[in-house]
């Protein structure tokens, strides 16, 4: 809390609000999603004994459905990030890898919103 009230005081303000904006973009929505899509979800319908597949495409499907600002294309494209998350989950059997994986997609998203704005 010590540094970013020095580099807020030390910043103007709309810098610190993209740097909050960044951090919750890339560290604190992903894990959010990550809990509850992949962790209470998934754990919810495997411990009701749900097929592991239907599992996955149910957790994406609401994972996609959550993300309705974009076009269908890229609905689709946010599906299969919820497959490729979700096996990561069943593969691994805990949340660290789809958070870590979700996260560095957030962040190379950044980087490439950035380097268009640029």
């Amino acid at each position: 809390m010590v540094v970013y009230a020095v580099l807020a005081s030390r910043m103007p303000c709309d810098v610190v609000v993209g740097l909050v904006e960044v951090v919750v973009a890339v560290v604190i929505a992903p894990v959010i999603e990550e809990f509850l899509f992949r962790g209470a979800f998934i754990s919810t319908a495997l411990a009701s004994r749900w097929p592991k597949a239907l599992v996955v495409v149910a957790s994406s499907a609401g994972f996609a459905y959550i993300h309705g600002q974009y076009t269908p294309f890229g609905l689709a494209i946010v599906f299969m990030m919820g497959v490729g998350l979700g096996g990561l989950r069943i593969w691994s059997g805990g949340l660290a890898l789809p958070m870590i994986a979700h996260c560095v997609h957030n962040f190379k998203a950044f980087l490439a919103s950035l380097a268009l704005a640029m």
